[in-house]
């Protein structure tokens, strides 16, 4: 458990746990009547649809019905858990603060670690409460410190709840996902629910990549177009805050194998490398912000962009794509 400096402390803002409270809630809701209508239709079709077809849609239909129960209970669970959380943190830093204030207003000099120096003179409001020397510098230091600590464990105790609230989530990431990648998925569960387990964001990317651009690897079209499906998905599946945290994960995951040779010229390389991805990573972020919960849509403007996509030089490689809508490659 870290524990937090004091600035650090005056900079958090607890409230946003409860717009994160609100918008889970929100989703649940959003759920249970989609839910609903879905169940209404499939019960209506039943008498008028039979056979195998039907058969496999009610099956899939089930499994989806179970899903979006445990969905919904994770979402209540998670909203109630930030709401918790935000009441303890904010007690938390408000003593904190107020410690803070105390050491101040006797006249002493507060660092970021929480220690209280005697800085000269009290402050007049010291004085004329007549607090300026009923409390130490020692004893103003344990305060602060104490509390806080009291606010790493209010956090940390805050973040295991929201945690444990989705523990249920039947979330599926892929054996070659390293371990931030993971990290992404536990801080972002509903939208690695929606992105990867059920639209299988990562293996959609790697199929269609392969099926468009045979025959490639690193650096070529296929990986561009690879680069440009996976976080479009991510973004319309899931959010652009968990695309970009899977994004930067996957980079810092998978380092590319020449970054640390002795040659500097595979160095050179390999940091070209990083830099192509993450530029179609920036593209494929905007097209998925353009074709909301819709993979065939992302698929076919990631499949044109990378016919059109410039092989770009080792030393000249471009900036990030602002306009989202162009790709580029290393290797023919």
């Amino acid at each position: 458990m870290t524990i937090p400096t004091v600035g650090q402390a005056k900079d958090w803002r607890p409230e946003t746990l409860l717009a994160q409270a609100d918008e889970w809630r929100s989703k649940r809701d959003a759920l249970t009547v989609g839910d609903g209508s879905a169940t209404h239709a499939v019960d209506q079709a039943r008498d008028a649809w039979q056979g195998r077809a039907a058969e496999a849609m009610l099956v899939r239909h089930q499994r989806a019905q179970a899903d979006a129960a445990t969905t919904s209970v994770s979402l209540e669970r998670g909203s109630g858990a930030a709401q918790r959380a935000y009441a303890s943190v904010s007690a938390a830093r408000q003593t904190v603060l107020q410690a803070v204030d105390d050491a101040e207003k006797a006249g002493f000099r507060v660092s970021d670690a929480g220690v209280a120096a005697a800085s000269g003179a009290p402050r007049a409001s010291a004085i004329a409460e007549g607090t300026e020397a009923t409390v130490s510098g020692a004893e103003h230091t344990a305060r602060i410190q104490s509390a806080l600590a009291n606010l790493a464990t209010a956090d940390a105790v805050g973040a295991a709840e929201i945690r444990a609230a989705f523990s249920d989530l039947p979330m599926t990431v892929s054996d070659g996902a390293g371990g931030n990648e993971k990290k992404c998925c536990a801080a972002f569960p509903i939208d690695c629910l929606n992105a990867v387990t059920r639209n299988n964001a990562d293996s959609v990317a790697e199929d269609e990549s392969k099926k468009y651009f045979p025959g490639g690897g690193g650096e070529t079209r296929q990986d561009a177009c690879r680069h440009c499906i996976f976080p479009a998905m991510l973004t319309s599946w899931g959010t652009e805050t968990f695309a970009r945290c899977v994004g930067e994960a996957h980079e810092r995951d998978h380092q590319h194998p020449d970054a640390e040779s002795n040659d500097p010229d595979k160095r050179r390389y390999a940091v070209a490398a990083e830099k192509m991805d993450r530029y179609n990573n920036e593209t494929g972020i905007r097209v998925g912000l353009r074709n909301e919960d819709n993979t065939a849509a992302i698929i076919a403007e990631c499949v044109t962009l990378t016919n059109a996509a410039q092989r770009a030089h080792i030393d000249h490689m471009p900036e990030t794509s602002t306009a989202g809508r162009d790709l580029i490659f290393l290797l023919e």
